[in-house]
């Protein structure tokens, strides 16, 4: 059985049984190994657009005698997939901005029915393509491994997804007595499964951004121009929103 990590266990947990996957710069082809080990998926698709992950892939294959189930093909994105051949796509691993550019590629989605998505970065962006293209944000994860935090989103295709993504947002820290009136775009910015579950993890994660915040708030403080001012004041207001949610949250879990 092929060894993976922590976050790469976390999203094979996310792949129902028999699905047929795609995994979009797989590297190594790790992840559907594994899944094929253990014999939780019909078939993978494993795509890479660099050589040499690719070449990489194929010899994690071709070791672990796979090649009847999985399949490695050199392309950028979603065009190594034909249609109606994968019914999940998994996209692991870099940015949320480039996820979002994979998943704005022209591609028929008919036939595909889950996304599992890891965003490195910029998660927001993740999350506002699939409220803004009729996917439901059906569970949101975070994890941390060697340090890094990870944050691991999962939507299913629906045409209630409007009214779903609605009543989610709707509900954030509902249950919490809190008056706290959350922006939209800071629930899209911290998820709104993870505030209303918040782990460990989630906490210092955005105890961390928030000292973030304040070094570049007070970087912005030595510039007296206009872009700058409102810069910090944007930034302040956020900070401030931010604390507030998390002295909530931790008071509702002591």
């Amino acid at each position: 059985m092929v060894i993976i990590s922590k976050r790469l266990k976390r999203i094979a947990d996310k792949i129902l049984p028999d699905s047929k996957l795609a995994d979009i710069g797989s590297d190594h082809a790790l992840l559907p190994t594994y899944l094929a080990q253990k014999n939780q998926i019909q078939l993978a698709i494993a795509g890479e657009v660099n050589k040499g992950p690719y070449e990489a892939a194929k010899k994690q294959v071709e070791n672990s005698n796979l090649q009847h189930k999985i399949k490695v093909r050199l392309g950028n994105g979603l065009e190594v997939l034909d249609k109606e051949e994968v019914d999940t796509i998994v996209i692991a691993g870099m940015g949320g901005g480039l996820i979002t550019n994979i998943l704005n590629q022209p591609f028929d989605y008919t036939g595909v029915n889950r996304l599992v998505l890891q965003p490195n970065v910029a998660e927001d962006k993740v999350r506002r393509w699939c409220i803004e293209n009729q996917w439901k944000l059906i569970e949101e994860d975070i994890l941390e491994e060697d340090r890094k935090i990870y944050e691991i989103l999962v939507a299913e295709r629906s045409e209630e997804a409007y009214e779903f993504n609605q009543q989610i947002f709707a509900n954030v820290m509902h249950r919490l007595d809190c008056n706290i009136q959350l922006t939209r775009k800071l629930k899209i910015l911290m998820g709104p499964h993870l505030i209303n579950r918040p782990t460990a993890v989630f906490i210092k994660k955005w105890n961390m951004e928030i000292a973030k915040r304040e070094k570049v708030i007070e970087q912005l403080s030595q510039s007296n121009l206009e872009e700058a001012v409102q810069k910090k004041h944007e930034f302040s207001l956020e900070v401030e929103q931010l604390k507030e949610v998390l002295k909530c949250l931790q008071r509702d879990k002591q």
